[in-house]
């Protein structure tokens, strides 16, 4: 019996058994002619369950409807063997070949089509409407982008049906029902399936116990053409595949010309470079060494500092910034209000941040800024030299225009200020940092701008508060031997300025207005390469700056008291009717002096103990016996009028009053 070539629908039929056949033996047929590549197909289940649907290459071919089962048919006669086919030939593959206006398309010898390039679009320009944006191109009506309306979307149910309607602005509502669960489909197997006759492999696909069809494994297809690409830097991109044309793919345009948005921007039809990978507002700011900075009036200024002339627009740099439209010095490299201005701490030894005029009398400073046309009042985007970058059409690429200060108002408003420097404050008030302090019973510890009460007891400055400072010792740099044995250490300095540990040393906050608990160590310094360096007299080759020269917890010109001011110290309360609520003053016996105790107990570096029952504050007197240098003296107070001066271990941490001599 010979072979019949029969249609996917013919095969599909004979497949499920929708037919029988039963013939005589054909002829032999006559070798096919080249066949076209073929698409490979699958089959789906209908989601009705009464058949299936065949896709080849993605689009449905027809639809097998499950058939009834027919009788069997007769056995047919085997019939001979046709003869093989011809192999199909390769089809061919298509390139692209760059013509004036665009590209042709060419599949083998052939041309098929043609990509043109699009032709230049029309300058446009934007401006604002009553509800949104009108939009005008060159010979074309203007286009108007109505402002979106918003959306409300709330549950809703009706009629059993649960679901959301949702209101746009005025229109009609819409609305969304909750879809209903679908019946469970049945589940399918595949399994590996190799047919005999022609050892064709495949997988044979049975839903709930039955076959449905065979999904057969493709043919292997031909190597595809390898490409490659190459960066011509200039913001295109050449694509070369096999022997076909090389492509150009621009990455982005401005105007007429290409360029890479990863370095460049583009602005009005203008390229700018990118600021170390960063747009910035073109007209108001500009790229210096890889920083955006502020475009601002820079003044040049006599050795007094008095304006001489306005020398135009320029970027600040990392130790200047823009102050009131004008390019100005960082004090101690922070920058400073309106109301501010760069003086020296009271050492005169660094710069610091001062204030013109008290809160009540800032209409004085008025007086100075409407000389340069800036309100003290309004926002920063109104006053004259202020930067400002609100977005707009172009984001934050363009700006408002700036505004080029005249000389004679730039000289009147120094002038007014140095004034005001004298003016505005009283004479008698001193400041930790920005605040006031009564320098007759206060003072000043520079180094974390904290303010301390102290009273003066037999010419001696004592503290009325426990030490708060966090004491950290300095970052050590150390050179090794090549037996890794330390020969040198170093202080880790720049400008002058010292580089500190993460984590305090050996000392624990006490809690909010109640200070820190210090081991000995701590207090003294001891462990600090700064107090190794002072007692070899090299610490002032450092040439640090003078809060930086101080190791141990007191602040600068300050000490603990030695084992006998705190003997003294404890004989005084004993004899006084309040005990350190109210000591005696020999001097002025009217006077009140309150050495404020609290009962803090002290750290064991775990823990606190004796809380609530004792106050501790350490001496600068060691106790040293034989090989022992374990033990310092300490003040203990147990109650208002009790207290003793004892030897305790240095590994506990005490609260700590400093004192200094006021004979020096």
């Amino acid at each position: 019996m010979h072979y019949t070539k029969l249609s996917v629908a013919g095969c599909a039929a004979l497949m499920f058994g929708l037919i029988a056949c039963s013939g005589e033996d054909g002829a032999d047929g006559t070798n096919g002619t080249n066949g076209l590549n073929g698409t490979s197909c699958e089959v789906k289940s209908l989601k009705t369950g009464d058949g299936y649907k065949v896709l080849c290459g993605g689009d449905s071919v027809g639809v097998l409807l499950n058939g009834k089962t027919g009788a069997t048919g007769k056995t047919g006669a085997t019939g001979a063997q046709g003869k093989k086919g011809d192999t199909g030939k390769t089809g061919e593959s298509c390139t692209v070949k760059q013509v004036t206006d665009g590209y042709d398309v060419y599949c083998g010898n052939d041309k098929v089509g043609q990509l043109r390039n699009g032709v230049a679009g029309e300058s446009c320009t934007t401006e604002k409407a009553t509800d949104g944006i009108l939009v005008k191109c060159a010979g074309e009506d203007p286009v108007k982008i109505s402002n979106g309306v918003s959306c409300e979307a709330k549950a809703y149910s009706k009629e059993g049906r649960d679901g959301l309607q949702v209101t746009c602005g005025d229109a009609d509502p819409v609305y969304l029902w909750n879809g209903t669960k679908g019946d469970k489909g049945d589940d399918c197997t595949a399994n590996e399936f190799t047919d005999k006759d022609t050892g064709k492999k495949g997988f044979k696909v049975s839903c709930a116990g039955e076959v449905v069809g065979t999904v057969w494994n493709g043919d292997d297809g031909e190597n595809g053409v390898s490409c490659v690409s190459k960066d011509n830097e200039d913001g295109t991109v050449t694509v070369t595949c096999g022997d076909a044309n090389p492509v150009t793919i621009y990455k982005a345009m401005c105007g007429e010309d290409s360029y890479d948005p990863e370095f460049k921007f583009c602005v009005l039809g203008k390229l700018y470079d990118k600021c170390d990978g960063k747009t910035f507002t073109v007209n108001r700011e500009y790229c210096n060494d890889g920083v955006v900075a502020t475009l601002c009036n820079e003044v040049e200024f006599d050795k007094k500092g008095n304006p001489t002339k306005i020398v135009g627009f320029r970027g600040t740099t990392k130790k200047e910034f823009c102050w009131n439209g004008i390019i100005t010095k960082k004090c101690a490299g922070e920058e400073f209000g309106v109301n501010q201005y760069c003086g020296k701490t009271m050492d005169g030894k660094a710069d610091s941040v001062w204030t013109y005029c008290d809160e009540d009398k800032m209409a004085q400073l008025q007086t100075a800024y409407n000389n340069i046309g800036i309100d003290l009042l309004a926002s920063s985007s109104s006053t004259g030299g202020v930067s400002s970058s609100s977005a707009g059409f172009f984001g934050n690429l363009i700006g408002e225009k700036l505004v080029a200060y005249e000389l004679g108002p730039v000289q009147e408003f120094y002038s007014t200020l140095e004034v005001l420097k004298e003016s505005c404050t009283d004479d008698a008030t001193v400041r930790c940092g920005l605040v006031v302090y009564d320098a007759k019973k206060e003072f000043c510890d520079e180094r974390d701008e904290t303010i301390y009460g102290y009273t003066i007891i037999n010419n001696l400055k004592v503290m009325t508060e426990n030490l708060a400072f966090v004491y950290k010792l300095p970052v050590v740099n150390t050179k090794k031997d090549d037996d890794g044995k330390i020969i040198e250490k170093s202080l880790e300095i720049t400008n002058s300025r010292l580089a500190f540990e993460e984590d305090a040393f050996e000392n624990f906050d006490a809690g909010e207005g109640k200070g820190r608990y210090y081991t000995w160590n701590s207090a003294m310094g001891v462990g600090d390469l700064r107090k190794d360096l002072s007692e070899n007299g090299e610490l002032k080759d450092q040439k640090l700056v003078s809060i930086d020269t101080v190791f141990g917890a007191c602040p600068e010109g300050w000490r603990l008291p030695s084992q006998l001011e705190l003997e003294d110290l404890k004989t005084m309360a004993a004899e006084a009717q309040e005990g350190f609520a109210n000591l005696n003053d020999e001097q002025d016996p009217e006077k009140v002096i309150n050495f404020n105790v609290q009962f803090l107990g002290y750290h064991d570096g775990t823990k606190v103990k004796e809380l609530n029952k004792k106050a501790f504050f350490w001496s600068y007197d060691e106790i040293i016996t034989g090989n022992d240098d374990k033990q310092a003296y300490g003040l203990v107070i147990k109650g208002a009028d009790e207290s003793d001066v004892t030897s305790n271990s240095k590994k506990f941490a005490f609260t700590i009053r400093c004192v200094q001599d006021t004979r020096n």
